[in-house]
C-alpha cells in the first residue's frame, strides 16, 4: 500500500546534472556542509537523492533544482529522513519542509502525468503520449511523440 501523499516519477532518465546541496548537522546547525547529489526521483512531498558520502538523518538541507520544463531554479528545503548505504554510494529520502506553491503544483502534476501514462502503457494504448504533458520532456520512452 502506498504511503505517500504526492507520486513519485523518476527523473535521471534525461535529467541526470548534479545538484550541490547544502546540509548543517543536527548538532551543528550554523556549520553548512556542500555536497554533490544525484535526484533520482521527486515529487511534491520528497525526493531520492544519491550521493557518495552520508548525510547523517536529521540534516536540514537545501538546493536549488532546475527542470527542463521550468525557467528558473527553484529553491528545496528538507530533511533527511532515511539513508540507505549501497556500496560507497547513499540513497537519501529527502521529506521537503519548504517548497513554494508554484513548483509544488508542477511537481503534482508531473507526478500525475507520470503515472496516468504508465496506466496507459500497461492497457497497451499506444496513442497516450501528448507533447503538452508535464513530464513530457523528461520522458525517454520509446512511444514518446516526437
Amino acid at each position: 500500500m502506498e504511503r505517500r501523499k504526492y507520486k513519485r516519477f523518476p527523473v535521471i532518465r534525461d535529467f541526470s546534472e548534479t545538484v550541490e546541496i547544502t546540509f548543517s548537522l543536527p548538532q551543528q546547525p550554523s556549520h553548512l556542509n556542500k555536497v554533490p547529489g544525484i535526484v533520482l526521483n521527486l515529487s511534491a512531498g520528497g525526493m531520492a537523492l544519491l550521493t557518495f558520502i552520508s548525510i547523517p538523518v536529521g540534516s536540514d538541507i537545501s538546493f536549488k533544482l532546475s527542470l527542463p520544463n521550468t525557467k528558473n531554479a527553484f529553491l528545496l528545503k528538507g530533511k533527511v529522513v532515511r539513508v540507505e548505504n549501497h556500496e560507497n554510494t547513499y540513497l537519501a529520502g529527502i521529506k521537503f519542509e519548504e517548497i513554494d506553491e508554484e513548483v509544488k503544483k508542477l511537481l503534482i502534476k508531473m507526478g500525475e502525468d507520470y503515472e496516468n501514462c504508465e496506466i496507459r502503457l500497461s492497457f497497451n494504448i499506444a496513442d497516450g503520449c501528448y507533447k503538452e504533458c508535464s513530464y513530457y520532456p523528461l520522458c525517454n520512452k520509446k512511444i514518446k511523440i516526437k
